[in-house]
C-alpha cells in the first residue's frame, strides 16, 4: 500500500514538474514571438521573468541580453553578465559579450581591457584568441581582432589553424601583400591545402592592387619543386592576363609531371575559354610539335583548329552575333578552306573518332556559314549521320541540315529532318522539343496554324525546358491573331524570308502589317521586326530612327525596351561610339526596371566603362 501511495506521489509530482516546464516553454516561445514581430520591451518582460526564475537556463540568459542590447540598454546588459562572471570567472564567452557591449556603448578602452582580461583568465588556450578575436570582428575592430589572431598563431602549435582567418581579416583591412603572406604560409606548410588556399585568393584577387601584390608574395617564394604552388601562380598570371608568364609555368609543370602535354592542354583550353584564340592556338602547337605520342593530341588538333576559326573571326571582325537577324559570316574562301584543311587532317589521321566526328561537324559548318556552299555542307552533315549516328555531333548535323533546306525553301525535306529527330528514342528530350519547335514553325509558314498550335503543346507544357519560351510566344501570337489569318499569313510570309535571310523581301512584307492600325499586337512586333532587317543589312541610321519610335511609344509598345537595348547595340557594336551605348543602356535602366536585358545592359555598362577608363 505504501508503494502504491508513494508512486501516486511521484507520478503526480512528476506532471506538475512536467507542467511547469511546458508552461516556461510557452512562455518562452511567446517572448520570442514578441522579439520577431517587433516589440522588444514584452519580449524583455517575458525573458526577465524566465531569467529570475532559472538563471542557470543558458536560453534565457542569451536571449535577456540580446534583448538589452537592442534597447541600447547596456547597463543592464554590463549587469548581467558581471553577475554571470563573478560565478564563472573563467567562460571566455561571457568576457567576450562584456566587451561586446562596452564597445556597443563607445567605450572602445574598457572593452579592449574586458577582452584582455578574458584571455588572461581564461585557461591558456590558443583556441581563446580565436574566440575574443571574432567578438572583435562581430564589432569591426579589425585591427584588434588582427592583434589577438596574431598572439594565438603565435603560441599555438598548428598556426595554420589561423592563418585563413588572419588572411581574410588582412583584406577586410586592405593589407593585401599580408594577407597574400599568411595564404603563401598555408600552401608551404600544407601543401594538402591547395583548394583552400585557391579559392581564398580568388576572392579578392578580383581587385587590381590585392592582384598585383599577391604575385608579387608568390614570386619570391617560388619553388619549382612545389607543384601546388605553381599552379597557384600560374592562375594568379591567368588573372592578370599575363599569358606568357602563365605558360612558362604550366610548360615547367608539364615537365615537372611529366603529364605528355595534359597540363598545357588544360592551359590552353582555359585561354580558349577566355576568348584567348591566339595564344590557345599557340599552346596547342606546342602540344602537337612537343607530344606526339601523347594520348591527347586529336584533342590538341582539334582544339588548334577550332582557335584558329574563332581567331578568324575576331581579326576579321566577321562576328555579328549581337544582331537579331544577319547574313552568313561571309569569309576568304582561301583562308576559310585552310581552317577546313586542318580539321580534315583530323578526320583522316583519327577515322571513326569522336575527335573525328567533331572536326567534320565543323567542316560542314564552315562550308555553310562561311561559305555559303549548301551541297558541301549537306554532303559532310549527311556523311556524318551515316558513318556515326550515335555521336554527340550527329543532333547537330540533322539541325544544321533542317535549317539549310528551310533556307532553300524546302520545307518538307526540313519537317523530314525534324521528325526523324522527334522519332530518335534516343535523344534527349530538350534536342526532340526543338525539332517539334522547328517543324510548328515550318506549319507556320506554311499557314497551317492549328497543326502549328498542336505541335507547340508538348514543348510550352516543358516549363523546364529552354525552348519552351520561343514556343509559348509562337503560340500565342498565332493565337491572338486566329481570327485575322490574312494578315497572319502575311507576317508568317516575312518570318519565312528572314530565316532564309532574305531581308530586303521580309522587310516589305513587315512593313505591310507594321503599316496596318487594326493589328495591335502584329503591328508592334512587325514594326520592330522592320528595324531589325535594317539591321541586317547594317542601314543602322534608319534602324535607329524606327527604334527611337518604338522606345518613345513606352508602355503602348511592349518591345519598347528590346528597342533600346538594340539601340545600344548598334552603338557599341556597330557606330563604335561607346559613349553613346552607354546613355542609351543607363536610359533602358532607368526607364524600364522590369526589363529582361537588364542584367545585359548593366554588363556592356561596365564593359564599356572599363574600355574608355
Amino acid at each position: 500500500m505504501l508503494k502504491i501511495l508513494c508512486l501516486i506521489f511521484l507520478f503526480g509530482a512528476g506532471s506538475i514538474y512536467c507542467q511547469y516546464l511546458s508552461d516556461d516553454n510557452n512562455r518562452y516561445m511567446q517572448g520570442q514571438n514578441y522579439e520577431t514581430a517587433g516589440y522588444p520591451e514584452k519580449a524583455k518582460e517575458i525573458f526577465e521573468d524566465l531569467y529570475k526564475r532559472n538563471p542557470s537556463n543558458l536560453q534565457y540568459f542569451n536571449s535577456l541580453n540580446r534583448i538589452y542590447i537592442s534597447l541600447k540598454q547596456y547597463d543592464l546588459s554590463v549587469r548581467i553578465l558581471e553577475e554571470k562572471l563573478a560565478i564563472d570567472a573563467q567562460n571566455i564567452n561571457l568576457y567576450g559579450l562584456l566587451g561586446s557591449t562596452y564597445y556597443l556603448m563607445g567605450n572602445e578602452t574598457r572593452a579592449f581591457s574586458v577582452w584582455e582580461d578574458g584571455i588572461k583568465n581564461a585557461s591558456n588556450n590558443p583556441i581563446n584568441y580565436k574566440v575574443i578575436a571574432q567578438y572583435a570582428i562581430d564589432r569591426r575592430a579589425f585591427e584588434k581582432a588582427i592583434d589577438f589572431m596574431k598572439r594565438g598563431k603565435k603560441i599555438s602549435d598548428n598556426p595554420l589553424l589561423f592563418s585563413s582567418d588572419l588572411a581574410n581579416l588582412y583584406f577586410l583591412t586592405m593589407q593585401y601583400k599580408d594577407a597574400a603572406e599568411e595564404y603563401l604560409s598555408i600552401i608551404l606548410r600544407s601543401p594538402g591545402q591547395y583548394l583552400l588556399v585557391q579559392n581564398g585568393l580568388l576572392s579578392f584577387t578580383n581587385k587590381p592592387d590585392a592582384l598585383q601584390a599577391t604575385i608579387e608574395v608568390f614570386e619570391k617564394k617560388r619553388d619549382k619543386d612545389n607543384i601546388n604552388l605553381s599552379y597557384i601562380l600560374a592562375s594568379l598570371y591567368m588573372q592578370s592576363k599575363s599569358y606568357e608568364k602563365a605558360y612558362n609555368v604550366y610548360s615547367e609543370i608539364d615537365i615537372k609531371s611529366k603529364s605528355k602535354g595534359i597540363e598545357l592542354f588544360r592551359f590552353a583550353q582555359e585561354l580558349y575559354n577566355e576568348h584567348e584564340y591566339d595564344f590557345a592556338a599557340k599552346v596547342f602547337m606546342d602540344i602537337i610539335e612537343k607530344y606526339l605520342s601523347s594520348p591527347i593530341i586529336s584533342s590538341a588538333k582539334l582544339g588548334y583548329a577550332k582557335a584558329l576559326e574563332e581567331n578568324f573571326d575576331n581579326n576579321n571582325n566577321t562576328v555579328s552575333d549581337w544582331k537579331p537577324f544577319a547574313f552568313n559570316k561571309t569569309a576568304d574562301p582561301q583562308r576559310v578552306n585552310e581552317i577546313i584543311n586542318n580539321f580534315s587532317e583530323i578526320v583522316k589521321i583519327f577515322p571513326n573518332s569522336e575527335s573525328a566526328y567533331e572536326a567534320l561537324y565543323y567542316i560542314g559548318n564552315l562550308k555553310y556559314n562561311r561559305l555559303n556552299d549548301f551541297e558541301g555542307a549537306k554532303e559532310i552533315f549527311n556523311k556524318l549521320i551515316t558513318d556515326a549516328p550515335k555521336s554527340q555531333f550527329t543532333t547537330k548535323s540533322y539541325e544544321e541540315l533542317g535549317d539549310i533546306y528551310i533556307q532553300e525553301g524546302n520545307l518538307n525535306k526540313s519537317k523530314e529532318i525534324f521528325q526523324k529527330l522527334i522519332e530518335n528514342g534516343s535523344i534527349p528530350e530538350s534536342e526532340k522539343n526543338y525539332s517539334r519547335y522547328k517543324e510548328a514553325k515550318i506549319s507556320f509558314y506554311e499557314g497551317n496554324f492549328n497543326s502549328g498550335r498542336d505541335l507547340l503543346n508538348n514543348v510550352i507544357i516543358s516549363y523546364k525546358d529552354n525552348n519552351s519560351n520561343n514556343a509559348l510566344e509562337l503560340d500565342l501570337l498565332m493565337n491572338t491573331e486566329a481570327n485575322d489569318s490574312s494578315n497572319l499569313v502575311i507576317f508568317a510570309n516575312a518570318e519565312y524570308l528572314s530565316e532564309q535571310k532574305k531581308f530586303s523581301q521580309a522587310r516589305d512584307q513587315y512593313l505591310i502589317i507594321a503599316q496596318n492600325q487594326k493589328v495591335f499586337v502584329l503591328q508592334n512586333l512587325a514594326k520592330l521586326r522592320v528595324a531589325e532587317m535594317d539591321i541586317a543589312m547594317d542601314n543602322y541610321d534608319s534602324s535607329i530612327k524606327l527604334l527611337q519610335e518604338i522606345a518613345d511609344e513606352k508602355e503602348k509598345n511592349i518591345y519598347s525596351d528590346k528597342a533600346l537595348y538594340l539601340q545600344g547595340n548598334i552603338f557599341q557594336y556597330a557606330k563604335k561610339d561607346n559613349n553613346k551605348a552607354i546613355e542609351i543602356y543607363e536610359n533602358l535602366l532607368a526607364r524600364f526596371p522590369n526589363s529582361i536585358y537588364l542584367d545585359d545592359a548593366r554588363a556592356s555598362i561596365n564593359k564599356l566603362k572599363n574600355k574608355i577608363s
